[in-house]
């Protein structure tokens, strides 16, 4: 591990300035902690180093345990255990000061460690008889790793995987996906001891003097296991679920949204692009290791040390989620191409976290980020990743994915027949919406919005809705937009609108003009007749006017 990974691990330290910092890394992450736009994977090769510099299992006199350790007692077993030492990868979220969840994926790795002390009973002496003990054998001869909760519908623990025994443990799972609320390690402990019992017969003659045989030995191997073990909460974590894209032909652009319901790092997009969600990262110990105990026949001490298990943390960034190019880095700002149009997710109230953390929250509250929908205007669908919070669970969809459906998006048409209304000063609007080969779009059970001169309307399964307006209102726009295309079933569409108004139909026109020459017709006949039956200068009603 290089330096500047080395320093970058180190969030619980408190903060100091260093007197000649080898590289500017160094010297600026003394002066705030490193963050991380992405789960890093640098604590996992520290951990399983580190865990081989565990000294248990050095003298069986003593037992060596972190204070949080849960021991036990067996006969000549003592201050057995077992306890977790880190899961890999994984990352503990904070969402609000009192809201932490400690994410795993369905596979990974545990390290543990265990350790004991044996105390070996006291040998007897007598004339006839000596009885002496030792220690023939001793090992954490099995470990499992074990996990807990609603597993499989039934609750409790069972095992996922058989782990390599020892006083350092490691193992690897897979399957913790079946309703896991706890994870951990059991471990058997066992000790053999050699019974060496001697004897011989002895006689006293009358003179007081004492003979005896010459001892004779056995030997017996009593042995004794106990089994210890060591949960942590741990819930289980996937970015596998419902996500759905399509291109949308109007826009020219292609959309994708996320529907995992669960907290994720970001979406990488074509070209490069990427969407980022609201979390960040920084690594920290686990301050449970900060001294440990030693146990000898009794007696107990503490000793600080420096075997440091580094755990994974993710916070919710104060610059919330948004959109970097390819090219973007910490001194060149490039947003790419992409643009975030829709977003959900709960609103918390930031997380306070340890004094020695500095790293920048939001102030007050803040959403997060579990749902996103982006549009980019490369038409890639295989180029879509989305990136889990916890390292190795990113999801890498490609169109026929179970969990990456395509919904396509179609133009709809929207056709207006107008009719006047007889002895009225309002007009009919017959409004049909459908797709490009007639299939009618029913708007009435969605979320779809059509309006006509502001009002809302709805057409039925037929696709077809009818309002009236006074005629004064036209000409006016009928205005039709769809929800969003994740949300809209098997289809999606594009908005469409039509201007009503220029396209009356004839009958508009029509019938006002029938009516004025029958008006005409009713009061110039009088006139016209009266000029024929007296031969008088009647008509037409305007001669002398010209």
């Amino acid at each position: 591990m290089n330096e500047s990974a080395f320093h970058a691990l180190w969030s619980l330290e408190a903060e100091g300035s260093v007197e000649s910092p080898e590289t500017v890394a160094e010297e600026r992450r003394n002066q705030t902690d490193s963050t991380f736009v992405s789960p890093p994977e640098t604590p996992a090769i520290w951990n399983r180093n580190e865990i081989e510099r565990f000294k248990g299992g050095d003298d069986t006199d003593t037992s060596i345990y972190p204070p949080d350790a849960t021991l036990t007692d067996g006969q000549w077993i003592k201050d057995g255990y077992v306890s977790v030492f880190a899961v890999q990868p994984s990352t503990v979220l904070h969402r609000a000061t009192d809201q932490t969840t400690h994410y795993v994926g369905a596979e990974g790795e545990l390290l543990a460690t265990s350790d004991y002390r044996i105390e070996v009973p006291d040998g007897s002496s007598s004339q006839e008889r000596r009885v002496s003990w030792s220690i023939d054998s001793h090992e954490v001869e099995t470990a499992r790793i074990m996990i807990g909760g609603n597993v499989d519908n039934s609750f409790g623990r069972q095992r996922l995987d058989d782990a390599t025994p020892g006083h350092t443990i490691h193992g690897n799972f897979t399957g913790a996906e079946r309703g896991m609320t706890e994870l951990g390690v059991e471990a058997e402990i066992t000790v053999t001891l050699e019974k060496h019992v001697e004897t011989r017969s002895c006689s006293t003659d009358d003179d007081g003097d004492t003979t005896c045989s010459d001892w004779s030995s056995s030997y017996s191997y009593p042995s004794e296991s106990v089994v210890v073990d060591d949960y942590v909460d741990a819930t289980y974590y996937t970015v596998q679920s419902n996500n759905y894209y399509t291109y949308n032909p109007i826009d020219q652009e292609f959309k994708v949204v996320t529907g995992t319901g669960t907290p994720f790092n970001s979406i990488r997009l074509p070209e490069g692009d990427r969407a980022l969600g609201v979390w960040n990262y920084y690594t920290a110990r686990d301050t449970t290791w900060d001294a440990l105990t030693v146990s000898d026949r009794g007696d107990t001490s503490q000793f600080g040390t420096t075997i440091l298990p580094v755990q994974v943390h993710a916070y919710p960034s104060r610059s919330g989620i948004g959109t970097i190019g390819a090219h973007h880095t910490n001194t060149t700002i490039d947003p790419g191409e992409a643009t975030i149009y829709y977003r959900s997710g709960g609103s918390y109230i930031a997380p306070t976290l340890p004094d020695t953390v500095s790293v920048d929250v939001p102030n007050g509250t803040y959403n997060t980020s579990s749902e996103i929908a982006v549009s980019h205007p490369v038409n890639d669908p295989d180029a879509v990743e989305i990136e889990g919070i916890v390292r190795g669970t990113d999801a890498d969809l490609s169109p026929g994915d179970t969990f990456y459906r395509e919904i396509p998006t179609k133009e709809p048409t929207i056709d207006v027949e107008t009719t006047a209304l007889e002895e009225s000063p309002n007009v009919r609007l017959d409004i049909s919406l459908r797709e490009p080969d007639g299939t009618p779009i029913q708007t009435d059970l969605t979320d779809d919005s059509l309006t006509v001169a502001g009002e809302a309307v709805e057409t039925d399964a037929n696709g077809e809705a009818s309002i009236t307006l006074p005629q004064g209102q036209l000409p006016t726009q009928v205005y039709y937009q769809p929800t969003y295309f994740w949300d809209r079933g098997e289809t999606a569409y594009t908005a469409a609108s039509t201007r009503v108004g220029s396209t009356l139909s004839l009958s508009f026109f029509v019938s006002p003009i029938i009516r004025i020459i029958g008006l005409l017709v009713f009061f110039w006949t009088p006139f016209w007749l009266l000029d024929r039956a007296f031969a008088g200068d009647y008509w037409p009603p305007w001669r002398g006017i010209w």
